[in-house]
């Protein structure tokens, strides 16, 4: 029997195959609807503050969404993963520019 452990990571893997499969057009327009979707729900319109992540390879493009939620005054936050240590932090960002890879 699967541990729900392994199948979150089958479940991740599968929409990562589907996602990488997207030409970039419809990758792109998938991102957009979904943004949209989020931002049209109540707990998006009244929270003060949004958690999100910097993502990678083909993940939801969601620096739009972290862009909108700091010109609407929201605070953002996003991990910081300690290497060493593996700890994950949420650090406040205020400017998407100031960020760096890695």
């Amino acid at each position: 029997m699967n541990s729900a452990r392994d199948e979150k990571k089958e479940l991740r893997k599968s929409c990562a195959l589907l996602r990488d499969s997207m030409p970039k057009d419809e990758k792109t327009a998938a991102d957009r609807r979904i943004l949209r979707l989020l931002t049209s729900l109540s707990s998006y319109r009244f929270a003060s503050t949004l958690l999100l992540y910097a993502p990678i390879k083909s993940e939801i493009d969601v620096w739009p969404l972290a862009q909108a939620a700091l010109d609407s005054g929201k605070v953002l936050a996003l991990p910081l993963c300690e290497k060493e240590s593996g700890v994950m932090t949420f650090r406040t960002v205020s400017d998407l520019s100031a960020l760096k890879k890695g």
